[in-house]
């Protein structure tokens, strides 16, 4: 039977894949302590180097020590390593691995994207000498050298060029089922082990093809050619179109989570479909718009919009990303001042990018404080952190807790003064650098007027609203009738989805008194009158401090660039769609390929078992006895840090 969860300490993670491990009927096990294909034969029959008395074909991870726990795995895993095996199917593979060479791998991907795991991941699989105590290891199926096999498939499969460690190969190319499988699969493994989504990369920011330096520090996805210079695996996978994909869902926070497998409308189309509805939510019958919103009538900056929505309903995350900062806590007075934010990276064409999205006005009961964190799965995972205390004290905490597409990060909370409270959020996406339009040029309409006012003085936004009763000749201010009239009836509204604007983040302290003194309306009442409205409207809201921003990464001077949140989130998935096939730079097609075969040192894991293992995995368990103190100390690298 296949289930949809990966095995780790003992327990099992759903990741909406057709995966099967090392307890369910029809799948593989490296814990079988002989020969599968001859129960009376122990060892492997040609065994790697090191293997040859060794009878299990695992061993426990030394820095685990006596701990089984994920809290501690997580310290010591590091990397995923990948690999292209040289085999036809799952079961060659596994044949070859465990009863010719007693190697291991955690994960096999098969062609069909069937995803077997062999080990418990708190367990160490010999898959990748050097490195097997820090990392997780997938075996991809694949012949590999086309050049040398021609014919290997019965069916016609594609073939592309690369070139590792300076040779070029012609190579068979995985298929789409198990980019999908590992797509799925590496989102929960970076999830479950803080791994960066990133590959090592040259001087120029491309793709290495080639042994890193210190391969045991690095931290995120790497090939075996990244750790030895006589493998060439996993040859052309893509790293790129992987950390691409993996961000690639993308969810409009009061929608439901994106359906699994089997979903057969194009999801951007269904996106589009949506955002007519937060389009209508956020511009009809709200007082907040963006990219200006009213503070009496003062053409105030507002980076994001208000969406209307029931009490209590689940607020979603957008896309994947981490939650790295939080407030939930007792009403403030102008309704809920509670928010999550998270940090997103996303790659951009060949480039990666970082973004922020905010949802205000969070819900929060602090009399039901355990039961509303145990709906919410970030809390949840995060309750034995160190700034969930923080949070149940109802301060901003500094978070570190990542959250797929679709997740459910709050609920909706209230917003307005005390009697005219309505149920909606703030909803906000901004970031440090415009990277939307770089790589996206003619797309957005940058408006930057370059100061660090906190009210738009852009003629290029406020002529378009700004437009009195009976002709009236504009006065400069944006009152809440021009306001609606502008986002119900004109259709200009639809040009201001497209607008980036660059202003000083109204969640900044600071300097909010000289403002409001210094603006036209606010300047005719009583300084008392704008005290008090700094300190009921203003000061509660504000958690932008130089504390958040080292934490989170934001701009220590609070100037951001800030999108209209749901054209942005149309806009990237429009722009993954076009990118989604987009190669990484150095695998071309196959017309590419200059006719010369690679040296034949140069092999995949079906072919060799060299470079799989180490003096650390052939002295662990009984023969580990033998060695003595100063070998442990020069051949074994520190613990993690």
């Amino acid at each position: 039977m296949a289930n949809s969860g990966i095995i780790v300490c003992g327990k099992r993670y759903a990741i909406d894949h057709r995966v099967v491990t090392f307890d369910d009927e029809g799948g593989y096990s490296a814990y079988v302590p002989h020969c599968t294909n001859d129960i009376t034969k122990i060892y492997a029959s040609h065994p790697a180097p090191g293997l040859s008395s060794r009878s299990t074909r695992y061993r426990l991870r030394r820095l685990m020590g006596p701990s089984e726990s994920l809290p501690r795995l997580k310290q010591v895993v590091r990397q995923i390593v990948v690999h292209l095996d040289g085999c036809r199917d799952a079961r060659m593979c596994y044949n070859v691995l465990h009863n010719q060479r007693g190697l291991s791998v955690h994960f096999m991907v098969d062609n069909d994207g069937t995803i077997y795991q062999t080990l418990d991941l708190m367990h160490c699989a010999f898959h990748a000498g050097g490195v097997n105590e820090v990392s997780v290891g997938i075996e991809l199926q694949n012949r590999g050298d086309a050049a040398r096999y021609p014919n290997y498939y019965k069916e016609p499969r594609r073939t592309v060029t690369c070139r590792i460690h300076g040779h070029q190969f012609l190579s068979y190319d995985f298929t789409d089922a198990q980019y999908e499988g590992m797509i799925r699969l590496c989102r929960a493994l970076t999830r479950i082990f803080e791994v960066n989504a990133q590959s090592p990369l040259d001087a120029a920011s491309r793709p290495l093809w080639t042994k890193i330096d210190d391969r045991r520090a690095y931290r995120g996805f790497v090939g075996h050619y990244h750790l030895s210079t006589n493998k060439w695996d996993p040859g052309p996978f893509d790293f790129l179109r992987l950390f691409r994909s993996m961000g690639s869902s993308i969810n409009f926070p009061l929608s439901a989570a994106p359906r699994g497998l089997g979903q057969r409308e194009d999801p951007v189309l269904q996106l589009k479909r949506a955002a007519g509805r937060y389009y209508e939510n956020s511009e009809q019958d709200v007082d907040l718009h963006f990219p200006v919103g009213p503070l009496g009538r003062s053409r105030l900056w507002h980076g994001g919009l208000h969406l209307r929505g029931t009490l209590k309903t689940p607020v979603r995350a957008v896309q994947r990303g981490k939650v790295v900062a939080a407030k939930l806590a007792s009403p403030c007075p102008v309704g809920s001042c509670n928010f999550v934010l998270l940090r997103h990276e996303v790659a951009l064409g060949r480039q990666s990018w970082g973004f922020f999205s905010l949802y205000y006005h969070l819900a929060w009961n602090a009399d039901e404080a355990k039961a509303e964190a145990e709906s919410i799965p970030w809390l949840r995972r995060g309750a034995s952190q160190s700034w969930a205390r923080v949070l149940e004290q109802g301060q901003v905490a500094l978070c570190s807790e990542s959250v797929e597409a679709g997740e459910t990060i709050g609920r909706v909370g209230e917003a307005g003064p005390s009697g005219q409270r309505e149920s909606q959020i703030h909803f906000a996406i901004f970031a440090a650098e415009d990277g939307a339009s770089q790589v996206d040029p003619g797309y957005w309409l940058v408006y930057d007027e370059g100061g660090r006012s906190r009210f738009c003085k852009d003629a290029r936004i406020l002529r378009r609203i700004d437009r009195p009763l009976g002709g009236s000749r504009p006065d400069g201010l944006l009152s809440r009738r021009e306001l609606r009239n502008f986002f119900r009836f004109n259709t200009g509204r639809e040009e201001l989805r497209r607008v980036v604007a660059r202003h000083l983040s109204e969640w900044v302290p600071g300097g909010w008194r000289e403002e409001l003194r210094a603006a036209p309306d606010f300047a005719k009442l009583p300084a008392s009158t704008r005290r008090r409205l700094i300190a009921q409207q203003i000061e509660p809201t504000l958690w932008w401090t130089p504390e958040v921003a080292r934490h989170a990464g934001l701009p220590a001077d609070g100037m951001v660039y800030s999108y209209h949140p749901i054209s942005f989130l149309v806009w990237l998935a429009e722009l993954g769609q076009r990118t989604a096939k987009l190669r990484a730079v150095g695998i071309e097609n196959a017309d590419r390929w200059e006719g010369k075969m690679a040296p034949a040192h140069l092999t995949v894991d079906a072919e060799s078992g060299d470079h799989m293992t180490d003096a650390e995995d052939f002295y662990s368990g009984e023969g580990g006895k033998k060695l003595m103190l100063e070998d442990l100390v020069h051949g074994y690298p520190d613990d993690p840090q």
